[in-house]
């Protein structure tokens, strides 16, 4: 298709502006763990002190460790602990407990274990759990009595399995345990104690191997199923991976569908505090992605980010969406490096901003593969806005200003409609200097600003894809 650029000068265009969130930027990243062994992260959160502790395993052939990591507020390591013995374990979620320690769940030799950690990482105590089968923990919480509710499953063969609940005390030693069946295979990712002494929990159910429904269910103190909810909207896999509180008694659901004919289908569902539906909103990292969400948190501005594994032509990265209070899409972006990258987990952190966790496939000779995200928070910028009598048809590159420049400028662009923009800058020799944008953004108008600091003089392209549109720019930089 022959793209063009809009030019300002059509009838009647007045300079407006609006006020949104400009996107958070990537403050920095840091990878932990032994290079020589398979490192991930898969939950993390920010300490009282500022810092940050992520838990994950370091596996190594058929030996698999918990494995947790403590940094200061930049991401430098202060300590880092393995714990298990000498099969497969394995930590799925991770929280700080109410006297200042922190507790980890998971997986360890075919059995579910609850751990608890002093903030120095030395081990107070493990719990092992033991159904008569395979079990496992995904989700936990600490109860107001200072004892722990956990979910996760028990898989009674390769293809049968029911949820698994166990409320404990504050030693973690069992109180009582409950499974319930659900289809051929259940599980619970996320779980949830209620005002009236109750508990709710999120997860999946599966009928046959590629068909399965969301669901939420709520049980009473001593583990008694009071309802069921379900949640379908494609003919396969319905999924609810993650979940929260609302502040009118609700939930809000992370949903997750494939659909043999349609493809993926990953939305926000809104719930009254029966699990009845009020509303649900997709989303999508763009048409040509992939992706399998995994995570998310709610925020001080009433939104949610949202953390997930993308799937691209050319790798899969990490990626993360925020959304507002109704489950539109604020903004979203892609991390990552040229192989099999995946945020597990994100967090907002007191600051406003976000951490996210979870591995970097990336072969690199001493790259540890264990990985940790710090992003700032967005703030409130106003931007540029074109008015124009006859909105194109097709988006407005800006051009930049100032042009020339010494050492930073800024670019604008227009979009009619919600478009996947790639932003690039290329040298004078043609190489790619950096990407300002690679992600989903709203219609309306965006600004970004390059900086060339540390470039040498000269004219550098700007090239901006949207969609099918392509368009280049020139910009000169005079030191």
């Amino acid at each position: 298709m022959k793209t063009k650029l809009i030019a300002l000068s059509i009838v009647a265009v007045a300079a407006i502006s609006m006020t949104a969130l400009a996107q958070p930027t990537l403050l920095w990243e840091n990878f932990y763990g032994d290079p020589l062994s398979w490192n991930s992260f898969r939950s993390g959160l920010e300490t009282q002190e500022g810092g940050f502790l992520c838990a994950g395993d370091m596996e190594n052939g058929p030996i698999g460790q918990i494995y947790l990591v403590m940094t200061d507020a930049n991401g430098n390591l202060l300590w880092e602990r393995d714990y298990g013995g000498s099969g497969y374990d394995y930590t799925l979620d991770l929280i700080s407990t109410q006297d200042d320690c922190y507790a980890v769940c998971g997986y360890s030799y075919d059995d579910a274990f609850l751990l608890k950690v002093e903030a120095s990482g030395d081990s107070l105590w493990m719990q092992v759990f033991d159904a008569g089968y395979s079990e496992e923990f995904c989700g936990m919480e600490q109860t107001q009595d200072g004892g722990y509710i956990l979910c996760g499953k028990r898989k009674t063969s390769s293809s049968t399995g029911d949820i698994f609940v166990v409320r404990t005390d504050e030693n973690g030693n069992e109180i009582w345990s409950q499974t319930y069946t659900h289809g051929t295979q259940a599980y619970a990712n996320w779980i949830h104690e209620t005002d009236d002494g109750g508990f709710v929990m999120a997860g999946t159910a599966y009928s046959e191997y590629t068909v399965g429904d969301g669901f939420l269910k709520k049980v009473d103190a001593d583990g008694n199923l009071l309802w069921t909810q379900t949640y379908t909207y494609t003919a396969n896999i319905n999924q609810i991976w993650d979940a929260r509180p609302t502040d009118d008694g609700g939930y809000m659901l992370l949903y997750y569908g494939v659909d043999s004919v349609i493809g993926y289908d990953h939305r926000l569902i809104k719930t009254d505090g029966d699990g009845n539906e009020l509303w649900s909103n997709a989303f999508t990292f763009g048409d040509e992605y992939l992706s399998f969400t995994f995570s998310m948190d709610d925020c001080d501005d009433g939104g949610y980010i949202i953390g997930a594994l993308i799937w691209t032509s050319a790798d899969d990265q990490g990626g993360l969406l925020k959304t507002d209070a109704d489950g539109n899409t604020v903004w979203s972006e892609i991390y990552g490096g040229p192989q099999y990258d995946r945020i597990s987990c994100v967090r907002q952190t007191a600051d406003g901003g976000y951490i996210a966790v979870g591995y970097w496939g990336a072969t690199v000779e001493d790259q540890p593969s264990a990985w940790l995200l710090r992003l700032d928070a967005e703030v409130s910028a106003v931007y540029p806005m074109v008015l124009l009598e006859n909105i194109p048809n097709e988006f407005v590159l800006l051009s930049n200003y100032p042009n020339p420049f010494n050492p930073s400028t800024t670019l604008g662009f227009v979009l009619p409609q919600a478009e996947h923009v790639s932003l690039q800058v290329y040298s004078p020799t043609g190489a790619l200097v950096t990407t300002l944008v690679n992600g989903w953004r709203d219609a309306g108008s965006h600004e970004v600003t390059f900086d060339a600091s540390g470039l040498a003089s000269g004219i550098y392209v700007y090239q901006m894809t949207a969609g099918d549109h392509t368009v280049n720019g020139k910009m000169v930089l005079m030191k």
